[in-house]
């Protein structure tokens, strides 16, 4: 299983929730495409990415707009995430907030 993170992409999805004539949408589509790729862009980058063989044998990557991985910390040990876990459990414990099994 991979994931795709391709972050910020310029695109018209925000143009129902700002108003496509809109000067505000105008301008954040603007100031947005001075540093974000396009859907284009990405698909551009992503595809190749996409039907490579050297995803053979990998599983649960997740890649950026660029195809780059987006690599877990070095400090996200088993240790560290066991630690989480029980002290996540604990504050649920003094809330009414039950955990389905």
């Amino acid at each position: 299983m991979f994931g795709l993170n391709p972050g910020l992409v310029k695109s018209s999805i925000r143009s129902n929730l700002m108003g496509e004539h809109r000067a505000w949408y105008r301008f954040t589509e603007a100031l947005i495409g001075l540093f974000i790729p396009t859907a284009d862009t990405y698909a551009e980058r992503i595809t190749p990415l996409l039907v490579s063989p050297d995803l053979d044998g990998h599983s649960a990557v997740m890649f950026d707009r660029k195809g780059n991985p987006v690599l877990p910390s070095p400090k996200l040990t088993n240790d560290y995430i066991d630690a989480f876990m029980i002290a996540s459990a604990a504050l649920l414990a003094r809330t009414s907030v039950r955990l389905a099994r």
